[in-house]
């Protein structure tokens, strides 16, 4: 029924059901004659279409009594203004002429200018440099101000981001507005190539509506390439630990705006790394007393994915329509538990995903300015957790007959996890002062398994339907300041069963959870250099389907008696971007958030296994701050620091019915880093052999502080070192970007990094890129 529920939704949905009569526009832009390419075309302020690579443009304008407004705009030579325009076919001629002296001419913000303007705590990050590169998704993160990303080893392994104190499902992916957890273990950070990826905006603490979210620390979105127009990309890279990435990219349109597109990738990686480990000796049953230099032997990684998009643009019934499709697969080989001690030697896991999907947009819907965004799919995703051994083994790869068979438990686990995905967009600009937003995400989870060794847990029901409706107010008096009011509204239906490791009785469960948040954001800009930023949140989280049932592999155990987290977000900012001589640019951005939680849900390790709870309250400060200059021509750099103090606040906890005093009031929460920072040097070299090559060279800095991976009141608590690190590139591109090749080493003098409970992560290595784009 849930398969059917979504698209029915789509379908049915009144607003869809008819389409404001429109008329098309068409013509050419150009520069002294010359087709020009990507000029931005806005109707009503809206952006509904670009030109083509001949400087070919068509778009669909809504017919009404007002006269029909136009804006072009190309990034380098301005925009032009038409007004009360009567004619079907115009051609728009740039010359530096005009761009100096035509009254028309007005300034307008790029996407990315816009977002980073806004009121709220963001930081854009574009990815386009990276897109050469072999690094990773998770790479380009973490060299964000605000951010450190906790990695559990090497490629495919699982991550968890600290954002300004918060960390794990606190905060939220988002992929083209949706989030990524509803497309499965297959489509992921850790696997996702930054090519892909267009730019990453990091919302931090206050979230805007319009993601119609239950984040309580902050919002990654992804935001993946849209071109315009056709395009060939191919990608292939090597590295260390028999590492491969192999990416390529097709899309077609035609003179109809019928439009398809195809993408696919796959990563592998052995991942055998040298890790410092205790080693088990199997006569003694005890371990080395001091760590031992060794290598990974089971911690192979594969995944495959396949996304593909066919539909229609610039028509009077949609701006945009397309029919999606999403595969992937992975096979997935576990080294350890949840810490270093216990090893692996034949548990692994794989899954599969089939995702089709729906996307309709459609800008000036019956009315001028009303804009609506439908978006469906259903993962059809398989799972399977192996652990079947006869054997013990140790950090040798030697092995011993085991007592009992499974090395962590005996488990051939078969299951499926359905997530269904159903989310709507509707946007009304009554004037250029005040804008409407309503946004409503609907989710669905069903996991369905069967594990012949424990057939009747395997069997019980593991539900949630969630609902999430935001509804805001933006008033825009002028360019200088705006101020948005949102509400939010949170519902959450849980189906599970209690069983004997509950403490509970044996049945079903049952939890329905209704509550609400609302928020502020505000912004003032003072002589057009200098921006100031305030914004607040009653936040709200609702536990994960992963931190109710776990993920069934048997190192992440289920919680269904989670309640949500509640946080007050405050986030306070000021941003410096003064104009500078010639083409030189200065930005300087400094964030403080203030974070007040309740019945946080932290994950906590017992015995090699992970347990989410709620902990009490939690007071979060944190600032951050990012510097970077540029020169458009040869050289670039920038560095940012985040400092956060994260303390326990819970002063009285229950034990044997009785009220006491909590063990760790006061203290820093275990296992986080406090500060960390990371610095960059570009140096761009033009024309080395011919006009169009181009030499980039870039040194990366990396340090994190030292931190403990348990309570601090623990003399015995283990301290994660301070770690600085450096990675080096060096890119050659010619051709005018047509054929790529780039050589990177990553940790340049082999600094031991930890993260997570001491899980080890790669030392030096090295990768090698050759990367081809065809327009």
């Amino acid at each position: 029924m849930n398969k059917l529920l979504f698209f029915l939704l789509f379908w049915i949905s009144p607003i869809n059901l008819a389409a404001q009569s429109s008329t098309i526009i068409q013509g050419q832009t150009t520069y002294n004659t010359v087709p020009l390419a990507d000029v931005e075309i806005y109707f009503n302020s809206t952006l509904i279409g670009f030109s083509d690579s001949t400087g070919t443009y068509k778009i669909n304008v809504p017919v009404s009594n007002s006269p029909i407004h136009l804006v072009f705009s190309h990034p380098t030579l301005g925009t032009i203004e038409q007004v009360n325009i009567q004619k079907t076919i115009l051609n728009i001629e740039f010359n530096q002429a005009r761009k100096e002296l035509d009254e028309l001419v007005i300034k307008t913000k790029s996407g990315t200018e816009r977002i980073a303007s806004s009121a709220y705590a963001v930081t854009v990050l574009e990815t386009k440099q990276f897109h050469n590169s072999s690094v990773d998704l998770v790479q380009v993160l973490d060299k964000s101000a605000g951010i450190k990303v906790l990695q559990k080893g090497g490629m495919g392994s699982d991550v968890d981001l600290s954002l300004n104190g918060f960390t794990g499902n606190r905060v939220k992916i988002f992929m083209d507005g949706l989030p990524l957890e509803s497309y499965g273990p297959t489509f992921q950070l850790n696997n996702i190539p930054v090519q892909q990826i267009e730019r990453i905006e990091i919302y931090k603490g206050v979230v805007p509506p319009q993601f119609a979210t239950d984040a309580l620390g902050g919002v990654i979105h992804i935001v993946t390439q849209k071109s315009h127009k056709p395009q060939l990309n191919a990608s292939y890279a090597i590295g260390s630990f028999n590492t491969h990435k192999l990416y390529a990219n097709a899309q077609v349109r035609t003179p109809k705006d019928l439009v398809f597109s195809i993408n696919s990738y796959t990563n592998y990686s052995d991942n055998d790394y040298t890790v410092k480990a205790k080693v088990l000796d199997f006569e003694t049953g005890t371990y080395s007393k001091n760590k031992q230099k060794v290598k990974r032997f089971h911690d192979l990684y594969r995944n495959q994915a396949l996304n593909i998009k066919a539909g229609v643009e610039n028509k009077s019934f949609a701006d945009e329509l397309y029919i999606t499709f999403a595969y992937g697969k992975l096979y997935d080989q576990i080294q350890h538990a949840a810490d270093m001690d216990k090893v692996f030697g034949e548990k692994y896991r794989t899954a599969e995903t089939v995702i089709p999907g729906i996307f309709y947009k459609k800008t000036n819907l019956f009315i001028a300015d009303l804009s609506l965004t439908l978006q469906a799919h259903y993962n059809f995703g398989t799972s399977t957790n192996k652990d079947l051994s006869q054997f013990q083994y140790n950090w040798l790869g030697e092995r011993t007959a085991a007592n009992t068979p499974g090395e962590q438990r005996y488990a051939d686990y078969r299951f499926k996890n359905n997530d269904g995905l159903y989310k709507m967009d509707v946007s009304y600009t009554l004037n250029d002062a005040h804008r409407f937003y309503l946004n409503h995400t609907l989710t669905s989870f069903n996991r369905k398994g069967h594990d012949q060794f424990r057939e009747f847990l395997t069997k019980l029901p593991t539900k949630t339907t969630k609902n999430i409706l935001g509804i805001s107010y933006l008033y825009q008096p002028s360019e200088k300041w705006n101020t948005t009011l949102f509400y939010k509204k949170y519902y959450n239906h849980i189906v599970a069963y209690y069983t004997s490791q509950d403490q509970q009785n044996t049945g079903e469960f049952t939890n329905k959870i209704q509550t609400d948040g609302y928020g502020i954001a505000m912004t003032y800009t003072l002589a057009n250099a200098w921006q100031l930023k305030v914004s607040f949140e009653k936040a709200i989280r609702l536990p994960s389907s992963r931190e109710l049932f776990g993920i069934g592999d048997g190192i992440e155990e289920q919680n269904v008696n989670l309640k949500p987290e509640r946080s007050d977000n405050i986030n306070a900012g000021i941003r410096y971007m003064p104009q500078l001589f010639g083409e030189n640019q200065l930005a300087i951005e400094v964030n403080y958030a203030n974070r007040k939680a309740k019945d946080f849900i932290n994950k906590r390790n017992r015995n090699g296994v992970f347990y989410a709870e709620n902990f009490g309250q939690v007071h979060i400060h944190a600032i951050d701050m990012d510097l970077r200059y540029t020169t458009q021509r040869w050289f670039s750099a920038g560095t940012n620091f985040t400092w956060q103090n994260i303390i326990n606040k819970q002063k009285y906890s229950i034990e044997e019915g009785q009220a006491k005093e909590d063990y760790f009031y006061k203290e820093r929460l275990p296992n986080i880093p406090y500060f960390f920072a990371h610095a960059d040097i570009n140096f761009y070299i033009s024309q080395i052999t011919t006009p169009t090559d181009k030499l980039a060279l870039s040194l990366f800095a990396n340090y994190t502080a030292s931190f403990t991976n348990d309570w601090d009141i623990y003399k015995s608590s283990n301290e994660i070192p301070q770690q600085v690190t450096f990675d080096f590139s060096l890119n050659y591109a010619f051709q005018n970007g047509k054929y790529n090749v780039s050589t990177e080493c990553f940790n340049l003098f082999d600094i031991d990094r930890y993260d997570n409970y001491n899980l080890q992560k790669p030392g030096r290595h090295f990768a090698l890129k050759i990367n081809m784009l065809f327009n």
